[in-house]
């Protein structure tokens, strides 16, 4: 826990005043960065960013340009950075940075027997796709 905030345990009482959709003013907001490197080998694939976990809700940019929100605290976020990064092997630092609120809409879905601990809680991956292009057939069905 580091010193960040608190830990809160609850299963049946909100652990903050009831008054959906909005959340209180008052929101612990974490904020984190990393700088990362692409390998001269991932030139000309896709760059993808996924998070495993992050509680409750957050934004991402990468090199100061936002790429994606998501919330829902058990659910993973994927955004494809790849037109935001700079070229594999170029030996230029990309910045990572994401915004991380304890609260969101969403919290109010999420109100169960656990302990409510905010931040990036599982794995933060870039992962490197192939591009891929193929021409989308058209089906059609015919009812019987």
């Amino acid at each position: 826990m580091h010193g960040y905030d608190r830990p809160i345990y609850t299963n049946c009482v909100y652990p903050f005043p009831l008054n959906p959709p909005y959340v209180p003013t008052e929101n612990p907001t974490g904020c984190y960065r990393k700088s990362f490197l692409l390998p001269e080998e991932w030139t000309g694939r896709r760059v993808l960013l996924h998070f495993e976990a992050v509680d409750s809700a957050f934004y991402a940019w990468i090199n100061g340009v936002f790429v994606g929100y998501s919330q829902d605290s058990r659910l993973p976020a994927e955004f494809e950075i790849t037109e935001h990064c700079y070229q594999p092997g170029s030996r230029k630092e990309n910045i990572l940075a994401v915004q991380v609120m304890r609260w969101s809409d969403g919290s109010y879905l999420e109100d169960q027997d656990h302990w409510r601990l905010s931040g990036i809680h599982r794995d933060v991956i870039l992962l490197s796709k192939p591009q891929v292009s193929r021409p989308i057939k058209a089906y059609s069905t015919k009812c019987l």
